[in-house]
């Protein structure tokens, strides 16, 4: 079963357009910044998911092309600010501004879901990161 799933989603990410992988790598971690408030709101530890958030926000700085223009910069700076909430939480076990990371990222997410699908060039969707597990 799980050769299916990790097929699928071969299929899946391969397929995708660009904008699309990277509206879906907002959501994973806007999502799992939601599952690790929640965890250390019930004093609950959240390595997984605060893991998970540096991966994908690791994988979104690697991708960015700073010959571009001022926009990696910016990019940049907002990918630093959710990396600082989300190291500093992890490290002291208590909710420190993830609400704040969280809406940086749903931010971002809300202004490439309104590029149209083709707009993204394929650079920008080369992550460096492993979909399938």
């Amino acid at each position: 079963m799980s050769a299916s799933i990790d097929a699928y989603r071969s299929i899946n990410v391969g397929t995708a357009n660009p904008r699309d992988v990277i509206v879906k790598l907002y959501s994973t971690a806007a999502r799992s910044l939601r599952e690790a408030e929640a965890a250390l709101a019930a004093g609950q530890r959240a390595d997984e998911p605060l893991t998970k958030v540096q991966t994908i926000v690791g994988g979104l700085m690697s991708a960015l092309d700073f010959d571009a223009g001022d926009l990696s910069k910016k990019l940049l700076n907002l990918y630093l600010f959710v990396l600082d909430r989300v190291q500093e939480s992890a490290a002291s076990s208590k909710d420190v501004g993830l609400a704040d990371a969280r809406s940086v990222l749903e931010t971002l997410q809300a202004a490439w879901e309104e590029m149209p699908a083709g707009a993204a060039r394929p650079k920008e969707a080369s992550l460096g990161l492993n979909f399938r597990g």
